[in-house]
């Protein structure tokens, strides 16, 4: 039984939130899911409920929900969890739309636990409540700044929507994002799932006008025939990025213990996935790395690709890199060397990779940047060693005077910052994706700063920006019916 719209509003959107088990103890969950929500800016109206306290965080704590003098659509349930389901019965007859039970010690420990659980279930679906979870990490919504979760993340507001079994990665996940300048606009931990499913979210987030991509981390799934379902509705409009946890005997033995979740085949997942155009992700780096690809870059018309790098090696590597996901490295046209014969020393690699020999003449380097990504035979671009380069003169390893090292340094930042603005500027006009690798982080480098700013994601290395290449390259013949 899937959740309705209304559910779904009441979760991410909720105009009221009763946090019950709140607490001024910081050692808590009930006050750091509290804190959390309060630091984040929710702008609905919160209600803590302890019957020891009366006062928390400078609000009224009510003793109970009844004692509430308002509607409450969503409740956070951070009790132990021997008194969950009175809190429960208490959550049904105050009306509430969704709880979401944060307390663990259900289906995922015991027997017991699960018959509980299941019992949860049947009280809340009979006063037409729904849960998340148990044993689950809360969520997080832009639109509502809800940051109603345990660890203290603040995600970046963006395009990306996150369905996570496992709460601690799912935080982790947006955490990271955050500094890598990634952007999400909902997120889940779902956890052992005993209402709502995953693949009721992945519906919700389908239809959602504010998710572009949707990101899922997965030990088990209950109806893999639904999910695939779902999935293939959803495909042709918008990517799906899975990661596909518990696929060693030891990994589902400890997705059982940890989210009550019964681990699938592999084989049957990789064949599931593929057949449905889902995008899967192998490494939790890829997680970050495809997402931010498919949520800031257009998808390319084939698997040719352009490489321009600050220097030789890196091209080499660059090159290897493509060919090993699948990509194409093709020579330049002839037309195109004889532009760039014209801006670059006689003594550039006359190829593809192109070898920018250390050039930092930003002039050429803006032309050299124009003219490759509008070669007929190129779908996309793997750009090295160009933008956050800058760092490398913050010692002064030449001896040079004062003066000279701000010349050179002021050199350098013109050359990062107008690179990072000149690749934004190519992207919307080409409609082509750039995949960038830098050696600097935004806190090190402006050119980095501002291409993450405007979604653009730039990778450590030439191998991950390959990766997640092939990948938009790959959603892009599903979407065009090429496997």
């Amino acid at each position: 039984m899937s959740g309705t719209p209304q559910h779904f509003e009441a979760m991410f959107s909720p105009r009221s939130v009763a946090m019950i088990g709140a607490s001024k103890k910081p050692a808590k969950w009930g006050f750091m899911i509290i804190n959390n929500i309060v630091m984040g800016g929710y702008k609905g109206r919160l209600y803590p409920v302890n019957p020891g306290e009366s006062e928390i965080f400078g609000m009224k704590s009510y003793k109970n929900l009844k004692e509430i003098d308002d509607s409450v659509d969503l409740a956070l349930v951070a009790v132990p969890s021997k008194s969950v389901l009175q809190t429960i019965d208490e959550c049904c007859e105050k009306g509430v739309k969704v709880s979401i039970v944060i307390t663990a010690g259900f289906s995922e420990a015991s027997e017991e636990g699960g018959n509980i659980e299941k019992e949860i279930v049947a009280k809340s679906r009979g006063a037409g409540m729904r849960i998340v979870g148990p044993n689950t990490m809360g969520v997080f919504s832009a639109a509502s700044s809800l940051h109603a979760l345990m660890p203290p993340v603040r995600p970046k507001f963006g395009r990306i929507s996150f369905i996570s079994q496992s709460g601690n990665i799912g935080t982790q996940m947006l955490g990271l994002g955050q500094k890598r300048g990634i952007g999400f606009n909902k997120f889940v931990s779902s956890g052992n799932e005993a209402d709502l499913k995953c693949t009721d979210f992945l519906r919700y987030f389908g239809d959602d006008p504010g998710t572009d991509v949707i990101v899922m981390y997965i030990e088990g799934l209950e109806d893999g025939k639904e999910f695939f379902d779902a999935a293939r509705s959803i495909t042709k409009k918008k990517p799906i990025i899975f990661f596909k946890s518990g696929r060693t005997d030891a990994g589902a033995r400890a997705a059982k213990s940890h989210v009550g979740a019964i681990a699938g085949s592999t084989e049957v997942y990789d064949a599931m996935l593929r057949q449905a155009g889902v995008i899967r992700a192998s490494t939790t780096d890829e997680i970050l790395d495809f997402s931010a690809a498919f949520a800031g870059l257009p998808i390319p018309k084939g698997r040719r690709v352009g490489i321009i790098s600050g220097g030789g090696g890196w091209g080499v590597v660059a090159a290897d890199a493509c060919a090993s996901v699948g990509l194409q490295v093709p020579d330049l046209t002839n037309e195109v060397k004889e532009k760039l014969n014209k801006l670059l020393p006689h003594y550039w690699s006359k190829g593809n990779p192109i070898d920018l020999v250390a050039s930092i003449d930003v002039k050429s380097l803006s032309g050299v940047f124009s003219i490759v990504p509008e070669c007929s035979n190129i779908d996309g671009m793997l750009m090295l060693c160009i933008v956050g380069v800058g760092h490398l003169l913050s010692t002064n390893f030449f001896g040079l005077d004062e003066k000279q090292m701000k010349l050179l340094r002021d050199i350098a930042m013109e050359v990062d910052i107008k690179s990072a603005k000149k690749i934004i500027e190519l992207i919307e006009k080409t409609r082509k994706p750039m995949m960038i690798a830098a050696l600097s982080s935004s806190s090190e480098s402006e050119g980095v700063r501002i291409l993450e700013e405007h979604g653009v994601p730039v990778y450590d290395t030439p191998e991950r920006a390959a990766k997640a290449l092939a990948k938009l390259a790959e959603y892009g013949e599903y979407l065009r019916g090429k496997n």
